[in-house]
């Protein structure tokens, strides 16, 4: 049934504050983190952009200035589309939870309309007049409103609708269905009748530069052209273009533009016949997201880590609406309660003197660095990503020299000593690919161990428990080692390696009893390490720190390339999450006085939280469900099974890599199979995650499109 309801954004404000409050601070790059799924602005300069995590954007400027706004409903945007007179006659915003946010006032009302079950799932909404406005999502129908978006009506069509819906007249419309038949509109996406043309390959961009003229890219990659409304396509060339490009355009007959999920995009100029690639790079990492605006010759691109790309005219000279330091952090410690360090990937140095409350550039290191260490005397140790040993700094940072001596080095000309622990009886350790060294006099003498056997170089992690047990994480195949004797000798356990994912991190409480995490799973073992049973209950963990009193904080990686923060008070038993954010946390740490917890990652995001505001915690409540998906990999119709009835009602959201929702189904109580259809999709990976009524994760599951 369809719902609709008011709200004025004034309410909302103190609401808004006590979430964001609960959530943690946000210290860096930006007062918000998201990952824009599109932006709409028009003539007038007036526009609006909206994303995950319940961000939602507005310009007055032409995007010169973005603000973020109170979003009008607590769900994830996934279009945004003003009325073609403009931003202030109407603006409608649709969520993924079936909710659309209407508003004529410049979005201080808004009008909710609820159509969760009439049309669950949007990929794009757009309108094509002021009273038409028309929404699609690859199933097997459409969404329609001839009144602004005060009503709407679902139209049922013959088969999946595939690729992109193109309207490129008031009038005309087009689109593709899964069995390769070309359907047309005269009247604004109210009927469809066949063109007559059957295409014989998976069609998997659509684009029109007019109401007669326009091309498809197929799954061959083989370009075809029409200048007849899709009559007929003729033949043009087979392209070299990737297969995973986000959208495929046609400026005019000639200009064609691709972009690919990250920053590069593909250029012709001779109608397809030759493509150039080059990346916007404006040395942020942002990736693409799958809709964006064009107002004549300009273009807008939505794309995750808040970013919003401008180009003034034909796909060139791009730049930054919301520019920020987006480098992503990659480690953080504190040598105290106060002063605190962290590197990104270009090799910055920046340190806070505030308990991480600011940050400050504080210096360009020689090398680039991938790990931070504080010895037990207070030094800052930084670990290079390539070819330099561990340095130190003995004067709070400001300079840097080897950690070893020049003659131990000597003695290991080709190995980089770059991974570094102290055990509990005082011994110091270091490890390089082949080579490990240890000192049991504060660095005075060395002795060498040899690692060339293990063949798990880089590592990810060193990990001793006490003097005796220890571990050593490699980054790839889910290769680790163990040492029972302190490091002396160490054992290949790749024959019990629950995993052939990169282990990230290892904990234990006892000899016995331990975890080790994947960035999404995580495994216990209550033998030592002989044996490891994955735990559903946990989440997986990139690292974590540990108080003084026993509590477990991690911070991990999310689906969809976001982050969570988790918390156990019970040795790892159970975790409770206090945090969700829209980017995902690589690395973790504490004040030494254990005040606050730190979670950083992609795209420069620290996030600060205080431990002493972390409660009412929910349990992490997930894979509890056996899940049958088949086939996969699957290129058209896929079924998805639970072991048993559902005793109650239960989402499925399809999501491709980066977090956007591309389908979505439901498990009514009671039914056991559900089908969902993945021939629009562009070939890649996607995530399958099962929710129940309250939100918790039951299952999750890739599936690989061809």
């Amino acid at each position: 049934m369809r719902r609709v309801y008011y709200i004025n954004l004034l309410f909302l404000l103190a609401t808004f504050v006590g979430l964001a409050a609960q959530s943690g601070e946000l210290i860096r790059p930006l007062e918000f983190v998201t990952q824009l799924e599109d932006v709409h602005v028009d003539d007038s300069g007036i526009g609006w952009s909206g994303g995950s995590c319940e961000t939602l954007l507005k310009t007055t400027d032409d995007g010169l200035l973005w603000q973020q706004v109170e979003s009008p409903v607590a769900a994830d945007v996934v279009s945004v589309s003003c009325a073609p007179s403009g931003c202030e006659t109407a603006v409608i915003v649709a969520y993924n939870n079936g909710n659309f946010a209407r508003s004529t006032d410049g979005g201080l009302n808004w009008t909710i309309t609820n159509l969760e079950e009439e049309y669950p799932f949007l990929r794009r909404l757009e309108f094509i007049t002021d009273d038409i406005v028309f929404g699609y999502s690859g199933g097997d129908s459409f969404l329609r409103s001839s009144d602004g978006g005060t009503s709407w009506a679902v139209t049922e069509i013959e088969g999946f609708q595939r690729a992109s819906v193109e309207l490129p007249t008031t009038a005309r419309a087009y689109y593709f269905d899964d069995q390769g038949r070309c359907w047309k509109s005269e009247n604004s996406a109210a009927s469809w009748d066949s063109t007559g043309y059957t295409h014989p390959e998976s069609v998997r961009h659509l684009t029109f530069y007019s109401g007669q003229q326009g091309y498809l890219l197929d799954a061959n990659r083989d370009l075809y052209h029409t200048q007849n409304g899709g009559s007929s396509f003729d033949f043009v060339v087979n392209t070299t273009l990737p297969s995973n490009l986000i959208f495929f355009t046609a400026l005019n007959s000639n200009d064609l533009r691709g972009v690919q999920v990250t920053d590069r995009v593909y250029e012709s100029t001779d109608g397809g016949m030759n493509f150039t690639s080059y990346s916007i790079d404006l040395g942020d990492g942002v990736f693409i997201a799958s809709n964006f605006h064009a107002r004549g010759e300009e273009y807008w691109l939505a794309s995750n880590m808040s970013e919003i790309y401008y180009s003034p005219a034909d796909f060139q000279n791009w730049e930054s609406q919301i520019p920020a330091d987006r480098v992503d952090a990659v480690d953080i410690v504190f040598t105290d309660a106060q002063t605190g360090f962290y590197t990104d990937r270009s090799g910055m140095l920046f340190k806070s003197t505030d308990a991480g409350a600011s940050w400050m550039e504080f210096q360009q290191l020689d090398f680039t660095s991938n790990r931070l260490y504080v010895s037990s005397a207070g030094q800052l140790l930084l670990a290079s990503n390539g070819s330099e040993s561990i340095q130190v700094s003995n004067d709070g940072g400001n300079t840097f020299e080897p950690y070893l001596p020049a003659l131990v080095l000597a003695m290991y000309p080709d190995q980089y000593f770059q991974r570094y622990a102290e055990l509990p009886g005082g011994r110091i350790y270091l490890v390089s690919g082949e080579v490990a060294i240890y000192s049991d006099d504060d660095g005075a003498n060395w002795t060498g161990v040899d690692l060339s056997t293990l063949g798990i170089y880089p590592q990810n992690q060193l990990y001793f428990f006490d003097d005796n047990l220890g571990f050593m994480l490699a980054n790839g195949g889910g290769r680790f080692a163990r040492t029972t004797d302190g490091g002396l000798s160490w054992e290949d356990m790749i024959d019990v390696s629950p995993t052939s994912q990169p282990l990230n991190s290892v904990y234990f409480t006892d000899a016995d009893n331990g975890i080790i995490f994947s960035s999404s799973r995580a495994y216990r073992t209550t033998d030592g390490g002989d044996s490891w049973t994955l735990d559903n209950s946990l989440p997986g963990a990139s690292e974590y720190a540990i108080t003084q009193d026993g509590r477990i904080l991690t911070a991990a990686f999310e689906s969809g390339n976001n982050g969570g923060a988790y918390i156990s008070g019970d040795d790892g038993q159970n975790f409770s999450q206090f945090s969700y954010i829209c980017s995902a946390l690589r690395g973790a740490t504490l004040t030494t006085d254990d005040q606050y917890f730190f979670g950083i990652g992609d795209g420069g995001v620290i996030m600060r939280y205080d431990l002493d505001l972390i409660s009412s915690t929910r349990p992490v409540n997930r894979n509890t469900l056996n899940v049958s998906v088949f086939p996969n990999p699957a290129n058209q119709l896929v079924t998805i099974k639970l072991p048993a009835p559902a005793h109650s009602n239960l989402s499925l959201t399809l999501t491709d890599l980066f977090g956007r929702a591309m389908n979505t189904s439901l498990f009514p109580q009671g039914s056991q199979t559900t089908n969902i259809e993945v021939s629009s999709l562009p070939a890649g990976v996607y995530l399958l995650n099962i929710r129940d009524e309250s939100g918790a994760v039951m299952a999750t599951n890739r599936l690989v499109v061809e």
